[in-house]
């Protein structure tokens, strides 16, 4: 499996290169967006040990979401989106953007019971619903 980061100029080159010259059998995208925050107590950079670190949660869905677009539009192998879901809104869009999979990773931090909110709110409990293939990349790429 080859992970994707989005600090990259163009996503769809490390995806393709995961996916021909590595023999990835999914893609992982996207991890932490490069970030930093300085400390106006202590007036020096507040993330790890040098200041830098990365952003993750809500702020970067966006980021993520088009990442996996693009990955989708130019890669065959699956990819598994991650980067700010925390609803089951969330994982359909990103099912829409061209996601098999999803992860979950940031929203634990807030609340543990995250996975069994997204999934009330995901599935039908009368067994309706669309089934996951339909959803993936088709209806969102035209």
């Amino acid at each position: 499996m080859g992970e994707t980061h989005p600090n990259v100029t163009d996503i769809t080159e490390i995806g393709l290169a995961a996916e021909r010259g590595g023999g990835a059998d999914a893609i992982v995208a996207v991890n932490t967006v490069k970030a930093m925050r300085i400390s106006t107590d202590f007036r020096r950079p507040a993330l790890g040990g040098n200041g830098m670190g990365g952003l993750s949660g809500p702020a970067i869905f966006p980021v993520a979401v088009r990442c996996v677009w693009e990955l989708y539009e130019s890669c065959e192998i699956p990819i598994i989106g991650c980067g700010g879901i925390s609803s089951a809104d969330n994982v359909v869009e990103m099912m829409m953007a061209g996601a098999s999979a999803v992860e979950i990773g940031s929203a634990v931090i807030e609340d543990a019971s995250i996975f069994r909110q997204i999934t009330e709110n995901l599935y039908r409990r009368d067994g309706g619903g669309e089934c996951p293939e339909d959803i993936v990349g088709g209806c969102a790429h035209a």
